[in-house]
């Protein structure tokens, strides 16, 4: 069977390729292994499953630049479900 070719398989796949090594660093300087982001991710995506969350529901983040905004969005994907972001600095026009 061949292995699954989303997004998700393949982020998963690249940071465990990473390991230790740096694999994102924000704008404020903080930087991140391969593992911890994934484990970021795994965390979000858990909670959004806890909290009731399922594939097709939506979910909207209004979020800075930062690697925990990344494992958001990263994670609600692995959950399956659907993401946006609002950017904080945006007008309510450019975010509808």
């Amino acid at each position: 069977m061949a292995a699954e070719d989303t997004y998700s398989a393949r982020l998963e796949q690249a940071l465990l390729a990473l390991g230790d090594r740096d694999a994102i660093q924000d704008v404020g300087g903080e930087t991140v292994s391969g593992y911890t982001l994934l484990q970021r991710i795994n965390a979000v995506a858990n909670l959004l499953w806890d909290t009731g969350l399922r594939p097709g529901d939506g979910l909207v983040q209004l979020a800075h630049n930062r690697i925990d905004a990344f494992a958001v969005m990263a994670g609600a994907l692995m959950a399956g479900v659907r993401y946006t972001t609002l950017h904080p600095l945006g007008s309510e026009q450019n975010q509808l």
